[in-house]
């Protein structure tokens, strides 16, 4: 998610998101978001 979904330069944004483990596996996983 990305509140607002539109911004000026200098403008504060927040992004935000889920996982869930699916697998039957236990462990951990870094997630890496870029935005361009």
């Amino acid at each position: 998610v990305i509140e607002p979904a539109e911004v000026n330069v200098g403008e504060k944004v927040t992004i935000s998101c889920t996982a869930t483990n699916i697998g039957a596996a236990a462990g951990t996983k870094t997630i890496v978001c870029t935005v361009t």
